[in-house]
């Protein structure tokens, strides 16, 4: 087992960590990942406990999906912000396949948990700040929103049919509003959003 130099901690919070990173340990053996675990924790190892202690969440990601953490770490998700649009790029890829509600949940909860293990890390580590935290938790919201309603506004149109502007052949798509701190790109880890759904003006669906 990988030891950390824990001596500047107390021992309530040096027991934390070695309970942790053990059951990552055990977790990436279980996953196949056994030969990755030494250049894994080598390089967290100014990292992973300050993680383990501020965030019981992160530490259950990656034991029950110790591939999530090596996902974050071959892709670099850890070590640097994301570009402004990047969330938007990303999660075009992750929803490429998606053709159904049910697979369409799978996939946003996915990236969710992706994103909010890859922010809280770096926000821990103090690799972040405040600003990066709240706008990114922003931006990721923001994407799942707009390319959740995108890919029902797909699927719905077979049935139920196009909304167009009343008397024009113009079609009017839903407006999705972002209040509060959504609206004012201000939110945390434990924010939830508050959302509007609206149509331009009245109107009528065609076919």
């Amino acid at each position: 087992m990988r030891t950390f130099d824990l001596s500047s901690m107390p021992e309530s919070l040096q027991a934390v960590v070695t309970s942790a990173w053990s059951s990552i340990e055990g977790a990436m053996i279980g996953a196949g990942f056994s030969t990755r675990l030494q250049a894994l924790a080598e390089s967290f190892d100014d990292q992973l406990p300050s993680v383990a202690i501020a965030s019981d969440f992160v530490m259950d990601q990656c034991m029950r999906k110790p591939a999530l953490l090596l996902d974050l770490w071959d892709k670099g998700g850890l070590s640097r912000p994301l570009k402004p649009g990047e969330i938007h790029t990303l999660l075009q890829v992750a929803l490429a396949d998606v053709t159904n509600e049910k697979a369409l949940s799978v996939a946003l909860r996915r990236f969710r948990q992706f994103h909010m293990v890859r922010t809280i890390w770096r926000d821990s580590c103090r690799l972040s700040d405040l600003t990066e935290v709240t706008r990114g938790l922003t931006e990721l919201a923001d994407a799942c929103v707009a390319q959740a309603m995108a890919l029902h506004y797909q699927w719905l149109q077979p049935s139920i049919g196009t909304p167009y502007y009343e008397g024009t052949d113009t079609p009017m798509e839903m407006v999705v509003l972002g209040m509060g701190k959504l609206g004012a790109f201000e939110l945390n880890l434990s924010s939830d959003i508050d959302l509007m759904f609206v149509y331009p003006q009245e109107g009528e669906t065609q076919g």
